[in-house]
């Protein structure tokens, strides 16, 4: 693919950054006041520059090109009597020194509010907000593009807790998921889902915690029409244990096992019937050393929103049967001011693309992929307000049976961060 306007997309980057200097220097002053005033805010800028050697994750002919990423953060953390409000947010502007075509503005919000009554009665709620561009390659259903495809997440949860410091407790939990995208040639694999919990809570002593509930999910498609003229949507029901286990101050295990059922109302190839969960286990050997391992297998929506959290290398649109994955992050404070980070993760997907014709099913394809990605990466933090930082990321992807491809592809980026409390 042949660059635009190589000047002008230079041009654009010189610009990008100087607007990000001004910003800090602006929010400097501003920050500088809060500190005066004191209290629970944040304000932060943060500029990084990178490369990414394979842009559209393409098998070959690579395209690869530096970027620059500019973004401001705020944040907010404040107690009220028994309640927390709480939230965090960034803006961040992303420019391409040669394909100004992915050029664009994302954004991150997570906010909530953390309730206690009088009496025993707790819970919560959460707004998590996301937009960014989609993963390139190809996957099932999901055609190979190069040109910019901003994928939006939302999701809107509620908790909600009878019984704080006694044995047993009563709990319940709602949740309301949406994915968009803004490429045509995405529109399939958009959907909503909205799902429900209910169970008990059995906590026999402050290391352990064991737990069971019911869950249902309901989602549909909504730009995946039928035959019949109506969204193809689909419904999951499932058993939940979950056990929680203190095994000293410095070990922690979580685990969930869930036993459920999925069935579709017009795709039906992506009916599930069987076990999945996951399983974390944080270990702190020392004062500066931390690991952290976690084994998860679940359909592709649940994997994809459970890393949301962190991960940068899944986002809201896995749209596979089953995704099986293994995650080890390790963290090493060498001084008080820098930091070493590396995660090990690999994932297998069973993909599955049913065809249709006129809205009617008329059978469906087969395959798997599978992932490897390693991470490096080192922070300096010379002052409370400055933090520095290099990371480097390595993506290997092999596929069989044609619903997505082979890549690889290294990224690598270096930033500055201004915040102030």
């Amino acid at each position: 693919m042949q660059p635009p306007n190589r000047n002008s997309a230079r041009c654009a980057a010189f610009l990008l950054v100087t607007r990000g200097l001004v910003a800090t220097c602006t929010l400097a002053g501003a920050s500088a006041a809060l500190a005066q005033a004191g209290g629970p805010y944040s304000l932060g800028v943060n500029q990084a520059f990178g490369h990414d050697s394979n842009l559209f994750r393409t098998a070959t002919a690579p395209t690869p090109d530096k970027y620059s990423v500019t973004s401001l953060l705020a944040g907010i953390d404040q107690p009220i009597g028994r309640q927390r409000f709480f939230a965090s947010g960034s803006v961040k502007a992303t420019q391409y020194e040669d394909i100004d075509q992915l050029n664009n503005t994302g954004y991150a919000v997570n906010a909530g509010v953390d309730w206690q009554t009088i009496e025993r009665l707790a819970g919560g709620l959460n707004l998590a907000l996301n937009q960014s561009l989609a993963r390139y390659g190809a996957s099932a259903g999901q055609p190979s593009l190069a040109k910019r495809n901003l994928e939006t997440t939302q999701e809107f949860a509620a908790r909600v807790q009878l019984g704080l410091v006694s044995v047993l407790a009563l709990q319940g939990s709602l949740s309301h998921r949406r994915v968009g995208y803004s490429a045509a040639e995405f529109a399939a694999s958009e959907y909503n889902q909205t799902g429900a919990s209910v169970g008990l809570n059995y906590r026999p002593s402050g290391l352990l915690s064991l737990g069971a509930a019911v869950r249902h999910t309901r989602g549909e498609y909504p730009r995946l029409v039928l035959a019949n003229g109506d969204a193809a949507t689909f419904e999951r029901n499932d058993l939940d244990l979950t056990a929680t286990w203190v095994a000293s101050g410095l070990s922690t295990v979580n685990a969930r096992v869930s036993f459920g059922r999925q069935t579709s109302d017009g795709l039906t190839q992506r009916d599930f019937t069987g076990t999945t969960g996951s399983i974390s286990w944080a270990f702190l050997p020392t004062g500066k050393l931390g690991f952290n391992t976690t084994l998860s297998r679940d359909t592709g929506a649940e994997s994809s929103f459970a890393n949301q959290g962190g991960s940068s290398i899944s986002g809201g649109g896995d749209n596979s049967r089953l995704t099986t994955s293994l995650t080890l992050t390790a963290g090493y404070e060498a001084t008080a001011k820098i930091r070493i980070n590396a995660t090990l993760r690999y994932s297998r997907r069973n993909l599955v693309d049913e065809r249709f014709v006129n809205g009617v099913s008329v059978g469906a394809i087969e395959g798997v992929d599978s992932l490897k990605t390693l991470s490096l990466g080192a922070s300096y933090e010379p002052t409370r307000a400055w933090l520095l930082g290099c990371n480097a990321v390595r993506e290997l992807r092999l596929a069989e049976g044609g619903l997505s491809n082979n890549y690889a592809a290294t990224t690598a980026n270096c930033s500055a961060q201004f915040s102030l409390k």
